[in-house]
C-alpha cells in the first residue's frame, strides 16, 4: 500500500502545530518547526529557546523526521507495508510522536497490528499512558484503527460532527441539538441531521431513549465488549 505523502504530512502538522521559534515542548525538551525536538547534530542545537529558523528550514526537517518515523514503522511492525494506508498513516504519526523507542514498547498493541485485529489495537491504544498524555491525539487516531474494523472510515464532516458531541458530552453531559453543532460547525441543520443518522449506523452514536438531546457516543469498550446494554 502507497503512503500518500502529502496527506499524511498534513495530518501530522496539524496535530504538532508549527512554530519558527524555539520553544520547550511539554517534556522540557528544546522543540523548533513542526515537532523538530533538537538534537546534538542539528544545526540549529546552540539556538536559544525564542531564537527563528526559516519556514524553508521547517519544511526540510519536517520532511526528514516523517521519513525516520516511517522507516522506524517498518522496523517496528514487521507487516507494515501491507498494512492499509490508514493504518500505516496512523502508526507513523504515533512513531513522530513518541519515537521509535516508546511505540516500540507497545508489545501487545504491536502483536494486534501484525494480526489486523484492530478492535484489540484500539484497546490497547486506549488503555495506555499515552492516551492519558494527549488524550485528544490519542482518541483521534484510535478511532481510526477502530473504525478499519467496520471496513470504513469516517468522512471529513462525520469526523468533526463525532468530535463535537464528544466534546459536547464531555462539557455537559447530554448530546447537543441539530440547531448547536450546525451553528458550530457551519453546516446546514439538515446535514447534522443525516450526519448523526450515519454516525448511528456506523455505531458511533446510540439513543439512550427517544427523547432530545438522549444521543451519546459509545464508548470504546462498552462498544467493543457489548456491554452496552441500555435502551
Amino acid at each position: 500500500m502507497t503512503i500518500d505523502i502529502a496527506r499524511l504530512s498534513a495530518e501530522i502538522a496539524a496535530d504538532e502545530g508549527k512554530r519558527l521559534d524555539v520553544y520547550f515542548c511539554s517534556e522540557n525538551v528544546r522543540t523548533v518547526g513542526i515537532g523538530h525536538m533538537l538534537k546534538e547534530s542539528d544545526p540549529e542545537f546552540s539556538l536559544n529557546v525564542g531564537d527563528e529558523i526559516t519556514d524553508e528550514r521547517c519544511t526540510e526537517l519536517f520532511t526528514q523526521d516523517v521519513g525516520i518515523a516511517t522507516r522506524d514503522c517498518a522496523e517496528i511492525f514487521d507487516t507494515f507495508f501491507e498494512l492499509p494506508r490508514e493504518a500505516q498513516h496512523v502508526l507513523i504519526n504515533m512513531a513522530f510522536q513518541l519515537g521509535r523507542p516508546r511505540l516500540a514498547g507497545f508489545k501487545k498493541f504491536k502483536a494486534a497490528i501484525e494480526a489486523q485485529n484492530w478492535v484489540e489495537a484500539a484497546i490497547e491504544m486506549w488503555d495506555s499512558k499515552w492516551r492519558k498524555q494527549t488524550p485528544e491525539r490519542a482518541t483521534r487516531l484510535r478511532d481510526r484503527i477502530l473504525a478499519l474494523s467496520r471496513g470504513e472510515d469516517l468522512t471529513t464532516t462525520q469526523r468533526r460532527v463525532y468530535e463535537a458531541i464528544v466534546d459536547f458530552w464531555k462539557e455537559h453531559q447530554c448530546s447537543p441539538s441539530l440547531r448547536d453543532l450546525a451553528e458550530q460547525l457551519d453546516i446546514f441543520q439538515n446535514a447534522a441531521k443525516e450526519t448523526v443518522m450515519r454516525l448511528e449506523e456506523k455505531n458511533y452514536l446510540a439513543r439512550r431513549n427517544k427523547r432530545a438531546r438522549s444521543i451519546m457516543p459509545i464508548n470504546l469498550k462498552t462498544h467493543v465488549r457489548n456491554f452496552y446494554a441500555e435502551g
